[in-house]
């Protein structure tokens, strides 16, 4: 985790325990330039639903909108809100 991110994380009120959840659960998508954007996919849910059960999830429902932006070397560069939809190509 980069200085810029946790910084990032702070100021957006993301609890660092969200970014252990994308890493184990979360989807990734190219983003370009070599990084990665991971977040929260229907299918990612479901996994999380099965692992950890379905009320975990319902009350954790507010958390499941972040996603993250990681670099090639596995550095996390930034973190943030969802407020449109990733589209799949």
């Amino acid at each position: 985790m980069t200085k810029h991110s946790s910084v990032r994380m702070q100021q957006r009120s993301i609890p660092k325990i969200v970014s252990e959840w994308l890493a184990e659960f979360g989807e990734e998508k190219s983003a370009g330039k070599g990084c990665m954007i991971v977040y929260f996919s229907k299918k990612s849910k479901k996994l999380m639903e099965n692992a950890l059960g379905k009320r975990f999830v319902q009350e954790n429902k507010k958390y499941l909108s972040v996603y993250e932006v990681i670099s090639s070397s596995g550095a996390i560069i930034t973190a943030g809100w969802r407020t449109r939809r990733i589209k799949n190509y």
